[in-house]
């Protein structure tokens, strides 16, 4: 997928850059600056942070150490995501799920998406939670429009992390894990998601890191479209 986006880069005749990504686009703009350094003037990660090449996914590993940490396992819902038939029970169960991925108040994550088995059972109870009201009507039929209600596709993101699938090329590969081009890192300090141990690793192999802090929940850039925008845009200028 790199490769695909080096290639419209060259279609379009754009040499260089300024990379952009949020939750599961945070990974394939981290293997962009990894394989194609050269097409970046900088990489701004939202709410999700860079993840070096090359290093396993133990997602049960993790549930238990943010369990112990936190109270709750922070990507419970992604032994969800992992199973063939969660596609349909979200597609059995979709305003729930909808109501839950776009919410209000996102700190019922930690209640109803975050643990083991709470994403499903929240969707099969039927209930409905309070959509955020950074979500308008007509962008959330836009989403249906393009989703059909159907998850499955997108959950391979998971299985594929979960299961290493490219853990093997990686390795084999051994693109170099640092970025030399400047790096910003929009923190939504409202998500329960927040991996506080994921950001600081960044700076194992990130030297010009910018860390900037927005009070919203996951989906920053919608809920603080203004402010990130305007971070980004500053970022930007002093990124050359």
């Amino acid at each position: 997928m790199a490769a695909e986006i080096n290639e419209l880069l060259e279609h379009v005749k754009l040499s260089k850059v300024h990379g952009v990504a949020h939750d599961r686009g945070s990974f394939l703009l981290s293997r962009l600056a990894n394989y194609y350094p050269q097409r970046l003037l900088s990489c701004s990660f939202l709410a999700v942070a860079y993840r070096a090449p090359g290093q396993s996914m133990n997602i049960d590993a993790v549930n238990v150490l943010t369990k112990e940490k936190l109270g709750y396992e922070l990507y419970g819902y992604w032994k969800l995501f992992e199973r063939e038939d969660a596609s349909q029970i979200v597609k059995d169960h979709i305003e729930s799920f909808l109501s839950i991925l776009y919410p209000e108040d996102s700190s019922i994550w930690r209640e109803h998406l975050a643990p083991i088995g709470a994403l499903e059972s929240f969707a099969k109870s039927g209930k409905v939670t309070k959509r955020g009201s950074y979500i308008s009507d007509e962008e959330m039929a836009t989403h249906r429009n393009i989703m059909k209600d159907e998850y499955g596709p997108a959950m391979n993101w998971y299985r594929c992390a979960m299961q290493n699938l490219n853990l093997k090329d990686e390795r084999e590969a051994k693109p170099d894990p640092k970025i030399e081009v400047p790096v910003l890192m929009i923190v939504a300090k409202e998500d329960p998601l927040s991996n506080a141990m994921a950001i600081t690793a960044m700076r194992e192999n990130i030297a010009n890191l910018k860390v900037v802090e927005v009070e919203c929940g996951y989906w920053v850039q919608v809920e603080k479209e203004e402010e990130v925008n305007t971070a980004l845009e500053e970022f930007f200028r002093s990124a050359g």
